[in-house]
């Protein structure tokens, strides 16, 4: 059977996702280390932020650009940090014309350089608030404004955060990736360890399972553990604070993916 050249729409979305890529420096995006015992690293540390969230804000930034030339429309995207997704949001979409990014995080429960890395960027269309409280409490407002459907159409509001369903999807990849990895005959069960926070990570780990991949994924958390106590207990209660860790990208009680994580339990481990 002739093999057909690709559409205008495959090759365009691949020279999306390379361009994305192109601002990571190591050549194959990611790299895999093995150690003892069957244990293998996968090291998703090399992208512009250090943040393993780069390899998915980074492809939603050029699907954002990308669109917002062709509708030649203007979004203000609304983001809650604990940490991480901040600077990885805003160096996915710093200088994209048609585009504002409003970031908050809780002010002294992140690390400094991952303030600095926020709040020292010099673009018209990055805006960096530090707020008192938690993440939690920081995420209570930005939710409010994103369900009120007259405010969100009028300012024509949107999100970086793992509530959009194109970087959970992006998020999926390494999944798949990790397993071929390991199992390139694709005759085994491959367990995988993700440190889990909102759970959206896992959630990607989630969706590539139900589409056939054989995965067992396993939730690790810090103190604020409402997604090991779910899947353990069936208790999904808020605890009435937010514990200050070492690990403050995880430091959340109220996973916005819990429902997804808790669906399908039977394939997570905690």
């Amino acid at each position: 059977m002739e093999k057909k050249p690709p559409s205008s729409g495959n090759r365009m979305g691949q020279e999306l996702i390379d361009k994305a890529f192109a601002r990571i420096e190591l050549p194959e995006i990611v790299k895999m280390k093995s150690l003892a015992d069957g244990l293998h690293i996968l090291e998703m540390f090399h992208g512009k932020t250090l943040a393993f969230k780069d390899l998915s804000t980074f492809v939603l930034g050029q699907l954002m650009s990308y669109f917002l030339r062709k509708r030649t429309k203007h979004i203000t995207l609304l983001v809650g940090t604990s940490g991480d997704t901040g600077s990885s949001s805003i160096e996915a979409v710093r200088g994209v014309e048609g585009l504002d990014i409003v970031v908050v995080f809780p002010k002294g429960r992140i690390s400094d350089i991952q303030e600095r890395s926020m709040t020292t960027v010099n673009e018209k269309n990055v805006h960096v608030f530090g707020a008192d409280g938690n993440s939690d409490d920081i995420d209570e407002p930005i939710r409010a404004l994103s369900l009120d459907q007259e405010f969100r159409h009028r300012h024509n509001l949107g999100s970086m955060n793992s509530i959009n369903i194109a970087r959970v999807l992006c998020q999926a990849v390494s999944f798949f990736y990790s397993y071929l990895r390991m199992c390139p005959g694709c005759d085994g069960v491959v367990e995988v360890i993700a440190p889990t926070g909102a759970g959206g990570n896992v959630t990607g780990g989630v969706i590539a399972s139900r589409m056939g991949l054989p995965v067992k994924i396993v939730c690790a958390v810090n103190e604020n553990d409402i997604i090991h106590r779910t899947l353990s207990t069936g208790d999904f209660s808020k605890r009435e604070t937010v514990k200050q860790t070492l690990s403050p990208a995880i430091d959340i009680q109220e996973t916005s993916k819990g429902l997804c994580v808790i669906q399908v339990q039977t394939i997570i481990d905690v």
